[in-house]
């Protein structure tokens, strides 16, 4: 069978990423596909039914199976159109940046914390991150509420089960 990620580096294809978004019992096998920057553009203009030909297509040519020319179910997003996100679930930074200005993105502003994604230390970008960005900024609240003391704002994650 088939991992259900994949990287797609074909130019053509309009998908580039692709992830397993299977639920973790098995049930409901589905796959997610990422159109990203420059090729969300150029597929702007069509329609949802034209896109989904195109996306169809391309995992068909990637996986050699003719079933995925006729998904079960297609659901589609378009983050440009969010208010709140701009274009994209998550920021991207380029090399170095958050090495270099990643404690200064989390460092609160007189009583002003921040929790995004972005400013999480581990899976930043995906609600792992946001969960731990969250934590992090209520204890350091807690801590500022002098509930805590400051050794205890950085506490390690449990391990998942």
């Amino acid at each position: 069978g088939y991992c259900g990620s994949f990287i797609i580096e074909d130019e053509e294809s309009p998908i580039g990423i692709t992830i397993d978004d299977t639920k973790p019992d098995g049930s409901f096998p589905a796959i997610m596909g990422f159109i990203l920057t420059r090729k969300a553009v150029k597929l702007a203009h069509l329609s949802k039914e034209e896109r989904k030909k195109k996306i169809c297509e391309a995992y068909a040519k990637v996986t050699g199976m003719e079933e995925a020319l006729h998904p079960v179910h297609y659901e589609e997003k378009n983050w440009s159109t969010e208010q709140y996100s701009g274009g994209c679930y998550t920021v991207y930074f380029p090399p170095g940046v958050m090495y270099s200005y990643g404690r200064v993105i989390r460092q609160p502003v007189d009583r002003i914390y921040f929790a995004g994604t972005e400013t999480a230390t581990q899976w930043s970008g995906y609600m792992e991150g946001a969960v731990q960005a969250g934590e992090r900024a209520a204890r350091e609240i807690l801590h500022r509420m002098g509930r805590i003391s400051k050794n205890e704002i950085w506490m390690p994650e449990p391990e998942s089960k």
